[in-house]
């Protein structure tokens, strides 16, 4: 979004200009820019794109009050999604304006790729703006699957390979092509079937969009995207980290060495998923921690305005929970298991032990507000 909405947005919040106001000095920078003017949907309470002579200012007292809804619902959420974007040298797609992403034409590409089943490849998929998914294959191939979709504005040679994959004795790289066009140019959405077979590192970065994991084995796992969610099933992995903002983190029926996990306003659940060390932090949603298996031996876990939950039935070690943030109003402890004892150190800091008279102990650093933790 341009600092000219932006300012406009901003001005009509504060109540510094009308609706109208706002809506014609919105059109005027899109003018200005060569962009296109805003119309309505009349079928459902959208905005969609017209050509440029069409004239706002003509449409229906109906339009204004749509334009009047539409526009209180986002501007708190645009200015600041905005302006965060701006801060840190970018604009996220979800909030903007612009409509590079409103690609006219689709298509699809297939690739193969043939791995020598004695290596142990690091396999790098990276993505912008569109989903990847990392399935399993039943094939000794890796297939690559590519939705592309691509603008009906430049003139793209009809053979132009979207897709880039690079193979060498030791990586596999899936990526878009982007050395000739532009990501105002096209967009991929990418789905890779990986025959079952041992890797090094597993890599895969994209941004506002999802990334699904399903049947991998790796010795590492990297995931990272924004704005979307990120999903694990039947996997197996030694260290791992995943980062993504504004949406969950699901895993379920996998097994990881060390698990790191990093995401905002939104949950993280594990379900069946036996882990040796486990470090999660999320902000205003819950944590839900299914199924903690006597392996685990490190549990850390901060969230904030949100609960969150340990089962702890399948553990027969000792257990010592440091537990920060606890009011018996806004952030109480409540255990399935009276034999719990608890020794408060200061305000800031509880302690809760279970002794089962194990040479072993399972720690963990709990910490949240304005949410319950609970012990199962």
């Amino acid at each position: 979004m341009s600092e000219e909405k932006i300012m406009i947005l901003k001005m009509l919040k504060d109540g510094k200009i009308s609706e109208e106001e706002a809506l014609k000095l919105l059109n005027a920078v899109g003018e200005k820019k060569g962009e296109k003017a805003y119309k309505p949907n009349k079928k459902r309470n959208e905005i969609h794109i017209e050509a440029d002579d069409y004239d706002v200012f003509d449409a229906s007292d109906k339009f204004a009050s749509k334009i009047s809804n539409f526009v209180n619902k986002i501007v708190s959420k645009s200015l600041q999604t905005a302006e965060e974007g701006m801060r840190n040298g970018r604009v996220y797609a979800n909030f903007s304006f612009d409509d590079s992403k409103s690609f006219k034409n689709k298509k699809f590409a297939t690739l193969k790729l043939d791995l020598d089943k004695n290596k142990k490849y690091n396999l790098i998929i990276n993505n912008t703006n569109e989903k990847i998914e990392i399935l399993p294959s039943s094939s000794d191939q890796i297939e690559v699957y590519g939705k592309i979709y691509y603008t009906n504005k430049k003139d793209i040679p009809e053979n132009y390979e979207f897709i880039n994959c690079f193979i060498d004795e030791k990586e596999v790289l899936i990526e878009p092509n982007y050395s000739e066009l532009t990501k105002k140019d096209f967009a991929v959405s990418l789905k890779v079937l990986v025959p079952a077979q041992d890797f090094a590192t597993v890599k895969a970065s994209t941004s506002n969009d999802k990334i699904k994991l399903d049947s991998i084995i790796c010795d590492e796992l990297y995931l990272t995207t924004s704005n979307d969610y990120i999903k694990i099933e039947d996997s197996i992995v030694g260290k791992s980290e995943l980062k993504t903002t504004n949406d969950s983190v699901k895993i379920k029926d996998s097994k990881f060495s060390d698990l790191l996990i990093n995401t905002t306003n939104a949950e993280i659940t594990l379900n069946n998923t036996p882990f040796v060390n486990l470090e999660a932090h999320t902000t205003n949603a819950y944590v839900d921690v299914k199924d903690i298996f006597n392996s685990a031996e490190n549990i850390i876990v901060t969230n904030s305005n949100g609960p969150v939950t340990l089962e702890l039935e399948s553990v027969s070690k000792n257990v010592k929970l440091n537990l920060r943030g606890l009011n018996k109003y806004t952030c109480p402890v409540i255990f399935d298991d009276d034999r719990f004892k608890l020794d408060k150190d200061n305000d800031e800091l509880t302690t809760a032990s279970l002794n089962n008279d194990s040479e072993l102990t399972l720690f963990g650093d709990i910490k949240t507000s304005n949410g319950p933790i609970i012990i199962e």
